[in-house]
């Protein structure tokens, strides 16, 4: 089979694949997406079970970017609810809640860790030389912190999710992920957030309606098994049922993990993610499971096996099909598990699949004489492990994939990243805008394939006198954490 009408070629129909389709298909190009499952959204899929709508795991759309929200809301409005949604840790051994995100307020109303924690957090003038020569999570916590709010919230759960330690992360995450308010807070205070009233998969179902009658097409259930690659060009792509045949101005996005793509091109490279094992569960109780207004709490202890559990429920009762049954809330309990070279340790899941129904059954909050239901969901590549020896690996395979000149990649799995929704629909907006603009001109940037391409076209322009030379910028920036060595080798 041969691909003639299409601009794009998109591997996986996830959220980065049908966003970036949706961007495609509003400036004109249609897109061929392939798709392994029979239905779309990947991380963020939905289906029905028993009374409920669930998806894959808990799922919001919040952003403060206006361009973002500005485009859900003009999309998606009718399957959107606003909302402000609360969550807390939960530690298990003192039977109380510490609002997330950690709050001076809450710290001085909650003394159940014996002072006022308040008072432990350092003057922010003093901490800053400290967080700058920050080389791991530890050390960036500690300084932003102090040691004893670290120790009681940000050390245990972090290995928790992680399955390394906080010395063997990055201090990468700690901006992105942790903050101290003054008062009480929403999770995502200050900005637009949503829920997806009849779960996150009817959004990407719009979107892959809304592309395949711009001329777009949807391949489902079309496993890929391997790519061929010549000339430094993808030339075929071979699945299950079919060879398609790349033309020559087609561009491919792969959306999938990187490690994935990797293997199919013969490439071998060490990065390792964790996965997710999500629990479903409902019982006849009428009451909502979680305490107070919390819609999600974390479980740093490691007396649960689960590190989070989410009441979708409690945040749109929409998600209950039919209020005059039985079961009308349900629960999602998430524990992550490792997955080393696409390997996945199935007779481990299998152990945590019990471990998670009994943890469950042993929340204080669980009425565990009544008849319950449950199911379980496995999602392999989630959180990217992102330790010191990740991202020289990283530019290795980035570097090797990047001379494959109709190749690019994007999405969180793709790019070993752990993204949001927002970030996922921000990325593919500009990259589509990129290719609309055909970057490359005047002073507007560009990508490392298509300079390389436009190198190979102006080697005269290069060797030329240098009146006539192109002017040419490159800014590198490099994450190097204050580390003279770690910038010298990167």
């Amino acid at each position: 089979m041969e691909i003639q009408s299409f601009d794009l070629i998109i591997l996986g129909g996830g959220a980065a694949g049908c966003s970036l389709a949706w961007y495609a298909s509003k400036q004109g190009l249609k897109s061929l997406v392939i798709e392994k499952s029979d239905s779309v959204g990947g991380l963020c899929r939905s289906w029905n079970w028993t009374n409920f709508i669930v998806d894959t795991g808990p799922h919001l759309f919040h952003s403060p970017d206006d361009e973002i929200t500005s485009d859900w809301r003009a999309a998606f409005s009718d399957l959107l609810s606003e909302g402000d949604f609360y969550s807390a840790n939960y530690l298990k051994d003192l039977d109380t809640f510490f609002d997330y995100p950690l709050s001076k307020e809450t710290f001085k109303l909650n003394k159940t860790l014996g002072e006022n924690l308040a008072d432990t957090i350092p003057n922010p003038s003093e901490s800053k030389a400290k967080i700058a020569k920050a080389t791991s999570f530890r050390e960036y916590l500690e300084a932003l912190v102090g040691n004893k709010l670290e120790r009681a919230f940000f050390n245990k759960y972090p290995e928790k999710v992680w399955g390394i330690t906080t010395d063997e992360m990055l201090p990468d995450w700690a901006p992105k992920r942790v903050r101290i308010t003054n008062k009480r807070e929403t999770f995502f205070s200050g900005q637009y957030c949503a829920i997806a009233n009849s779960g996150t998969g009817s959004i990407f179902r719009r979107i892959k309606k809304e592309c395949e009658t711009q001329g777009s097409l949807f391949l489902m259930e079309t496993e890929i098994l391997n790519l061929k690659c010549v000339d430094s060009r993808i030339q075929s792509i071979k699945t299950k049922t079919h060879q398609l045949d790349v033309k020559d101005d087609s561009r491919i996005i792969s959306t999938l993990p990187i490690t994935i793509i990797s293997d199919w091109l013969g490439l071998k490279i060490k990065l390792n993610y964790r996965g997710v094992l999500s629990t479903y569960f409902a019982n006849s109780q009428k009451k909502n499971y979680i305490p107070n207004d919390y819609c999600w709490l974390y479980f740093q202890d490691d007396k649960y096996s689960f590190n989070r559990i989410t009441e979708p429920t409690k945040m749109c009762n929409s998600l209950c099909l039919d209020k005059d049954q039985s079961n009308i809330n349900y629960l999602i309990a998430e524990t992550t598990f490792g997955v080393e070279k696409n390997i996945i340790p199935w007779e481990y899941i299998s152990e945590l699949k019990n471990k998670n129904l009994k943890d469950i059954l042993e929340l204080p909050w669980i009425d565990s004489s009544l008849c319950y239901s449950f199911s379980h969901n496995i999602e392999p590549y989630v959180y990217p492990i992102q330790d010191h020896n990740y991202k020289l690996e990283y530019k290795r395979a980035l570097l090797s994939l990047s001379k494959i000149t109709n190749l690019s990649l994007l999405g969180a799995s793709s790019e070993f990243q752990y993204s949001d929704m927002q970030i996922i629909f921000r990325k593919s907006k500009d990259f589509i805008e990129d290719v609309i603009k055909k970057k490359g001109r005047d002073t507007l940037s560009i990508s490392r394939n298509g300079f390389e391409e436009r190198r190979k076209l102006q080697d005269r322009s290069f060797s030329s006198p240098l009146s006539l030379r192109p002017k040419v910028i490159v800014e590198i920036g490099i994450n190097h954490n204050g580390s003279f060595n770690l910038l010298c080798e990167l």
